[in-house]
């Protein structure tokens, strides 16, 4: 379960996973196969910086021990195992638009909530 305070997070996250499948033409499976794991682990490493492992873990459908499996061999990967570069820039290309879309509509929730409090003042003056 995701804890409510990365719930919105959680959401963008997914949205993120569905473009990106879909970017790359696969189903998001639960396999073992290398190609499989690959597109996994990519997707996780390009959410590390976004939200905590154990809900990346959630996201993904595997456990949080093996997201920071998958930090741990993310430089190698990057460097030796031939389709995760290219995996893990598209995921960090997705990941960033999706966020930055996310933050955007924070901003102008929190515009919107001072303008509300600053007509309340202006209507007590």
């Amino acid at each position: 379960m995701v804890p409510l305070k990365h719930e919105t997070a959680y959401e963008c996250a997914k949205e993120v996973k569905k473009a990106y499948y879909r970017n790359l033409g696969e189903e998001p499976l639960m396999s073992r196969h290398a190609p499989v794991v690959q597109s996994r682990m990519a997707l996780s490493n390009a959410l590390d910086s976004r939200i905590p492992y154990y809900v990346i873990g959630e996201l993904l459908g595997v456990d949080r021990t093996t997201t920071l499996h998958y930090r741990k061999t993310h430089k190698d990967n990057l460097e030796h195992w031939e389709g995760y570069r290219d995996k893990y820039i598209t995921a960090c290309s997705i990941t960033a638009v999706m966020f930055e879309k996310l933050e955007k509509s924070k901003s102008l929730d929190r515009m919107h909530d001072i303008n509300m409090k600053l007509n309340e003042l202006h209507k007590c003056i």
